[in-house]
């Protein structure tokens, strides 16, 4: 007879990590990750970059289509044409100098809202998208890499102001306009003053702003507004429009549409640090043809100088959040990404707009 003996079965083992064999798992993915995120971040912040520069192209290209519509004319850094705000009393409305950004609206697709801000009527009736507008956010004023993109009505890029009066370029609520250099060689001080920019604050027809009715320290910006001062157009950039700055990044503006209730801002619009930038010059003493040809930049004035500074809308240099660099725009249309490092007399020469014509030297493609 047969027995069949009885046999223990053995029981699996149980799959997975040993201690040891979790901790070199956790250590690889660790590492992985280390090199793989920078990577990330750079992937983001090189799209952040482009569409940045894609919304400073759009810029550009409605400041060309202002100048055909405009026979070659570019718009005021500020002034011209106002725009209306509600008064303080029922029926009644603000008329405030509009900067460059409300003049390009209708080019940007924004005819709607250029339409409101422009009628006088609209501001003295019962309008409640008046509160909208001051906080509307308008994506292509902006460069996503700036921390304050999201904010309500934020402004990311700025005008060619060319060399400001270093009084104007520290005190938010003075204003820089021709006629407030004293140079003292060339064919005017007006002409020699706008051949250093792009943008100039204009004056608009309806102001009647006399000196007298200003008081205490901005009594020297008060001086009577010329509705018939020199106008910037296309045709004065003799450097080349492809070696002058039009727009450059800036996390130092104001909102596309000035905060009106500053000093300052009511009677005379924005101010130059709101929406414009540009290198400071100290006009305490005469300025020459030799020092316009030669004009240095302070440190203080460097592109990306002191990031971390509070926006108070001063010291309007150009600025952004990009590693190393700020984005720009030229004349022609063309974009250029702007090493902070770049030489002084070169950055002053490309904000300069007929800077040769006053001894300038000329610039290559070479030198930035």
């Amino acid at each position: 007879m047969n027995v069949r003996l009885a046999t223990k079965t053995r029981k699996p083992q149980r799959g997975g990590f040993t201690l040891i064999e979790l901790l070199v798992v956790i250590s690889i993915i660790a590492v992985l990750a280390s090199l793989m995120l920078p990577a990330v971040q750079n992937a983001r912040e090189a799209g952040r970059r482009t569409q940045c520069m894609n919304n400073m192209k759009q810029i550009t290209l409605a400041v060309h289509n202002f100048m055909t519509a405009q026979n070659g004319k570019i718009p005021a850094l500020v002034g011209e044409i106002d725009y209306y705000i509600p008064g303080s009393t029922a029926g009644t409305s603000i008329s405030i100098p509009a900067p460059w950004t409300v003049q390009l609206l209708p080019y940007m697709e924004e005819t709607g809202l250029y339409n409101i801000l422009t009628d006088k009527a609209k501001a003295e009736g019962t309008n409640p998208q008046y509160a909208l507008i001051v906080n509307n956010s308008i994506k292509t004023f902006n460069c996503p890499s700036s921390l304050s993109s999201e904010d309500a009505g934020s402004l990311g890029f700025v005008a060619n102001a060319g060399y400001i009066n270093v009084g104007a370029w520290t005190t938010p609520e003075n204003t820089h306009r021709l006629g407030h250099y004293d140079w003292s060689a060339g064919d005017g001080n007006d002409k020699m003053t706008i051949s250093s920019g792009v943008f100039w604050r204009q004056d608009s027809p309806r102001t009647t702003y006399l000196a007298s009715q200003e008081s205490g320290p901005n009594d020297q910006w008060a001086a009577k507004l010329n509705p018939t001062s020199l106008k910037m157009s296309i045709d004065r950039i003799k450097d080349g429009t492809t070696q002058t700055i039009m727009f450059s990044e800036s996390i130092n503006a104001d909102r596309w549409l000035a905060d009106y209730s500053f000093t300052n801002r009511g009677s005379q619009g924005a101010c130059t640090g709101d929406v414009g930038f540009g290198i400071p010059i100290d006009t305490s003493g005469t300025l020459t043809l030799a020092s316009f040809a030669n004009i240095a930049v302070p440190d203080y004035a460097k592109i990306n100088n002191n990031l971390t500074q509070a926006v108070n809308h001063i010291t309007p240099r150009p600025s952004s959040m990009h590693p190393q660099t700020v984005n720009a725009f030229m004349c022609d249309g063309s974009g250029r990404s702007l090493n902070q490092q770049i030489d002084g007399y070169v950055y002053a020469r490309l904000i300069s707009s007929n800077g040769n014509f006053y001894n300038q030297v000329p610039l290559s493609g070479n030198d930035y």
